[in-house]
């Protein structure tokens, strides 16, 4: 399915924005061979489709925009996470270990508000924010919040997995899964986990919005979860009885019918391995492992339209292309 083509070395981080490749190496912002900045450069922001924006060591926040680069702020840092398309989170120091956080318009070139935190959930009407056990949702309309729900009797928060038809899926730390309405913050189901599933409710989520289907493939299993039935409709176990010959699966990401995934073999979380999930079959269709063992697959793989790319933990951008039929 792949074939190891090429490493690039000195690899900080790396995105895949269409059949680009965004990389920082040894603090130089490089689209495809493309040199955008040289020597400074400490972060871009992910997610974006169209606009990169990166940030400089001194606090200089740029903007890469027809072929030339351009300075946006002066004395500001940036996170890395979007707002949205066309919003980015700032942050000015005001004394050590202390930062205002701002909302930047970067269609208009000015900060639109102070936050007092980064929102874990952007919808088209509001923010979600996680507090401890608590969600609350701020209205962009109003500015005011709209409600707050206390989820401690349920468990602890681990992530919100994304929406689905105006329900807000939160997966908890205890494994189990909660429906939220969106706009009343109302608790609609919630979602126990069979105890022989072993797969991670915590971690690596992939939701299909248009299908309402959450895809698990972490530790040995692999489970679909059909939000509009709220049941498990497909389960695979790799389980084999034994820690040292049964795969654990690590980081992943899913593009259509297939997973692209990490993982290792034993108890320890050394992951040497990639592959390629096909969905619908349930079924392992590629995999690939490291010649040698001394670095392991961090984070998770990504995939342009040819090409499926992987960081080691040695800094190493491992490319594949794909075989011809």
């Amino acid at each position: 399915m792949f074939f190891l083509n090429q490493k690039k070395a000195k690899i900080t981080s790396f995105e895949i924005r269409g059949d680009k490749l965004l990389y920082l190496s040894d603090k130089n912002l490089y689209v495809d061979s493309i040199l955008l900045r040289e020597q400074d450069v400490c972060c871009f922001v992910r997610g974006l489709k169209e606009r990169i924006i990166f940030c400089s060591w001194d606090s200089v926040i740029y903007t890469f925009k027809n072929n030339k680069t351009i300075s946006l702020l002066e004395c500001y840092s940036l996170s890395e996470k979007k707002y949205s398309e066309d919003k980015i989170i700032i942050s000015q120091r005001v004394s050590r270990g202390v930062f205002n956080k701002f909302v930047f318009d970067l269609s208009t070139g000015s900060i639109l508000k102070k936050i007092d935190a980064e929102p874990s959930f952007i919808s088209l009407s509001s923010e979600i924010f996680t507090i401890a056990t608590t969600l609350k949702s701020l209205s962009l309309l109003t500015g005011e919040y709209e409600w707050e729900v206390d989820l401690g009797a349920y468990g602890e928060i681990a992530q919100i997995i994304g929406n689905f038809q105006n329900q807000l899926i939160v997966s908890l730390s205890n494994q189990n899964l909660i429906g939220i309405q969106v706009k009343t913050g109302e608790i609609l189901w919630e979602f126990r986990k069979p105890q022989e599933i072993r797969a991670d409710f915590t971690r690596n989520a992939h939701l299909d919005s248009e299908t309402g289907k959450i895809y698990f493939l972490t530790f040995y299993d692999f489970v679909e979860f059909d939000i509009q039935t709220y049941s498990i409709s497909q389960h695979k176990s790799f389980w084999t009885g034994n820690f040292q010959t049964t795969w654990q699966f690590g980081h992943s990401c899913q593009q259509g019918d297939y997973i692209y995934f990490t993982a290792g073999i034993g108890t320890a979380q050394f992951y040497y391995w990639l592959g390629v999930f096909h969905i619908p079959s349930m079924e392992i269709v590629w995999q690939y492992q490291r010649e040698d063992q001394k670095e392991t697959f961090n984070s998770s793989p990504q995939v342009s339209e040819k090409q499926l790319f992987a960081l080691d933990s040695g800094g190493t951008l491992h490319i594949f292309e794909k075989e011809q039929p």
